[in-house]
């Protein structure tokens, strides 16, 4: 009988195939290198932001008494919350390598690009759902929008919840939730 897969296994998969999308993202203020090409993802840090999830996940789930499974807004803010906290991507050669880097919001758009990416294999049509999101000139705003908030703000796990259940409502809303959620090919 085949051993079941567990939540952090299923979230492992999902922040490494989030992971492929966004190392390959130019970076800096003269889109001058790419992600991949300064940050690694260090297995620690992104082991420690998973149970950290899974920690705030079982919280979550006593304080609201939730016994079935969660929905993807929740699982996209914890991990979002779980990856800002614990900033898994870190510089190659573990120093500055360029002027930009400590500026550099590769971290902040992990997170938000894994949030995005939860929310959108929840539903049948999400992954084309969400291309066509990030394809439209609204998207640009939004994301910069989002990150302003993450970068300068205070924020809380809660808060990053609302905004990507506003995501679902919005962007998702006339397609068809599917259980399990699959591991589709981030775009």
């Amino acid at each position: 009988m085949p051993k079941e897969e567990t939540i952090e296994h299923r979230r492992a998969k999902y922040l490494d195939e989030t992971l492929k999308y966004v190392l390959n993202v130019k970076a800096g203020d003269k889109n001058n290198f790419l992600i991949k090409d300064v940050f690694m993802l260090n297995n620690s840090l992104a082991l420690k932001a998973i149970r950290f999830y899974v920690q705030n996940l079982d919280a979550l789930k006593d304080i609201y008494v939730i016994e079935d499974k969660v929905e993807a807004s929740k699982i996209a803010g914890l991990m979002a919350s779980a990856i800002l906290r614990f900033r898994p991507l870190v510089p190659i050669k573990g120093q500055d390598e360029c002027e930009e880097i400590e500026d550099n919001d590769c971290n902040e758009l992990l997170a938000v690009c894994h949030g995005l990416y939860i929310c959108a294999a929840a539903y049948l049509n999400g992954i084309q759902l969400m291309k066509d999101f990030m394809a439209k000139e609204s998207f640009d705003k939004w994301l910069k929008q989002f990150m302003y908030l993450i970068l300068e703000r205070e924020y809380s796990a809660e808060s990053l919840i609302v905004i990507f259940e506003t995501l679902c409502v919005t962007v998702f809303s006339n397609d068809i939730k599917q259980e399990p959620l699959p591991v589709a090919r981030f775009p």
